[in-house]
């Protein structure tokens, strides 16, 4: 009997065994930034960001995941067509097993393909989403790879008891099988940035779509017939099955420039400086989270991740698998050294950055220039470095250049001083029918803006200069006020006050809103714009942007000083934000 219970003992073990050491982990990564037109000719619809996306990815599962490098399947750019990617698939799915987890990720363009045969779908409304492979040229669109060919075959994973997580890192992403949104965008009359941040929705003509942003500009929208409609693979109960996707169906994904202005897509920037922030693994729920906080909320972009999931990956990690022990920080090594700096074997799609601090027993160095596969570093001039040495990333602290430089208009006298030639000089020029401010103003190439400089008489001055046009009047800020919000931006990376007007992309001024029918109660505003034009009475077309802070008094104590501080400093990141897609930095000076 004792006999009997061993055999039955170690029988169970090894079944244990080779559930737990027999467990195997694949990737199919894909990153296009060469589309082609023909196979020849390289389109004007390609990308920048997406092949860095996919070699970071494939860093991240090396180093976190434990992937085996034999195990990674990447297709880049050319050779990143419909059937090498679903010959890939099919591979990976034939040698998978139940509890294999498996790992898909796709960075590039993204399309909308007009589905005649489901035009009634109530869930479908006559669209599926397509990923857009190389080959724009290949004919059928068979560059397009359906979103029902991919459900397709990850049902199969699902039904072999595979780990399946899928991120996308496209446009029109989200679910890979929705509805529309039905809201229109809204033209604000303030806005005087070249570059609009709001999203494209499907009302706008695909002609009109940016490069910057990944979606495909083809000449007309694709048109099949397809009535298939494929159940998503999260709807299989228990199929332990994830997508990411970078947006929801309706939006655009932002291709950004990152902290050391190397171009990625902002979910795989957004997963990576998530990783890139803790030491230890995180569950998938709160690495959901952590994605959409940083896009949404610290750098302002319009997309919305979204994310189907079953309930059983709450607690699992990225890749599906229980919570791993604390990862260990990655390496690189010395392959040359000239005077005080030194050429290391890993560059930013490994996970380093400019500013990032590595360190060895014997010393630290500072990386001051980032490429894709080497990075220069710096050290001290006493320390002893050979070829070969190993350092570790110790600091992941980065440097960057400002995105936004600003300047505050400011007039030299306290706020109790400001006040009192505001009430004598300016006020009663508000009373004046033409005088316009930041609620009630139209845009009026002939009316003169003004801006006051504090001096006495001044009042006079504006009123001798106009007739019945209409007229605005900039004030200078207080200089407690400037001060107090140039202290909050101090350990700024991103955001930079400068001294000189000359240096500055925007100008914050102040100006005094009367009663009116678009502004119940008087009040002041601050609001950045152009800079005004040297001359007294310059005259321009656009007064103020749509970026404020509404302040009911001027004379603030510190609670409320406090509130306005960070009003400004949204407006100010909303501002960044509306001029371009370079990623905020979230590492305060040093």
């Amino acid at each position: 009997m004792h006999k009997s219970s061993t055999i039955i003992f170690f029988c169970l073990f090894l079944l244990l065994s080779l559930n737990i050491f027999g467990q195997n982990k694949y990737a199919v990564l894909v990153g296009i930034n060469d589309y082609y037109s023909s196979p020849t000719e390289k389109s004007p619809q390609s990308l920048k960001g997406c092949v860095n996306d996919a070699l970071s990815m494939k860093s991240l599962l090396r180093n976190r995941f434990g992937f085996d490098q034999k195990n990674i399947n990447i297709l880049l750019n050319e050779k990143a067509s419909q059937t090498p990617l679903m010959n890939t698939l099919l591979e990976v799915l034939a040698k998978s097993k139940a509890g294999d987890a498996v790992f898909f990720y796709f960075s590039g363009h993204g399309i909308y393909v007009d589905n005649v045969a489901l035009i009634n779908d109530p869930v479908k409304k006559g669209y599926n989403q397509s990923l857009v492979m190389s080959d724009l040229y290949a004919a059928d669109f068979n560059c397009l790879v359906k979103d029902n060919t991919l459900k397709k075959i990850f049902n199969q994973f699902v039904a072999k008891k595979v780990i399946l997580t899928a991120i996308f890192d496209c446009c029109y992403s989200g679910k890979m099988s929705m509805t529309l949104n039905s809201e229109l965008l809204q033209q604000n009359p303030y806005i005087d940035d070249a570059v609009s941040d709001t999203s494209t929705l499907k009302s706008l003509d695909i002609n009109d779509l940016n490069n910057i942003d990944r979606a495909v500009n083809l000449n007309v929208m694709p048109v099949i017939v397809d009535k298939e409609v494929i159940p998503r693979p999260s709807e299989t109960k228990n199929s332990n099955f994830a997508a990411i996707s970078a947006c929801m169906d309706d939006e655009k994904a932002s291709e950004i420039w990152d902290e050391s202005g190397v171009p990625h897509g902002a979910l795989t920037k957004a997963i990576l400086s998530s990783y890139e922030k803790s030491a230890t693994d995180i569950p998938l729920t709160k690495l959901l989270e952590n994605i959409s906080s940083e896009i949404g909320n610290y750098q302002k972009f319009k997309q919305k991740p979204t994310y189907h999931y079953d309930e059983n990956r709450n607690v699992t990690n990225l890749i599906g698998l229980p919570l791993q022990a604390a990862a260990k920080p990655i390496a690189a090594n010395c392959i040359r050294v000239k005077n005080n700096s030194i050429t290391l074997d890993g560059g930013y799609c490994d996970g380093f950055a400019n500013g990032n601090i590595l360190a060895n027993s014997n010393t630290k160095i500072i990386i001051i220039r980032i490429y894709r596969d080497s990075a220069i570093a710096t050290f001290a001039p006493a320390a002893k470095i050979k070829i070969g040495d190993t350092f570790l990333l110790s600091d992941a602290y980065k440097t960057s250049n400002p995105i936004l430089k600003v300047y505050i208009e400011t007039v030299n006298v306290t706020t109790p001083v400001f006040l009192n030639h505001f009430n004598k000089e300016i006020l009663p020029l508000s009373k004046k029918k033409t005088y316009v401010d930041y609620f009630n103003w139209l845009n009026d190439l002939k009316s003169p803006t003004f801006l006051s400089f504090g001096i006495d008489g001044e009042g006079n001055k504006i009123s001798s200069y106009i007739t019945n046009q209409r007229f605005a009047v900039l004030l200078k800020v207080p200089k407690d006020i400037a001060l107090s919000i140039k202290q909050s931006f101090k350990n700024d990376q991103s955001i930079q006050f400068v001294n000189a007007i000359q240096e500055a992309d925007r100008v914050l001024y102040l100006n005094y809103a009367a009663k009116s029918p678009f502004n119940p109660s008087p009040c002041f505003v601050l609001t950045y714009r152009n800079a005004l034009n040297g001359a007294f009475d310059a005259a321009d077309l656009y007064k103020f942007s749509k970026l404020f802070v509404r302040l009911n008094q001027l004379t603030l104590n510190p609670a409320a000083m406090t509130v306005v501080k960070k009003s400004i400093r949204s407006i100010t990141y909303d501002l960044a934000r509306s001029r371009g897609s370079n990623w905020f930095n979230s590492y305060p000076k040093r």
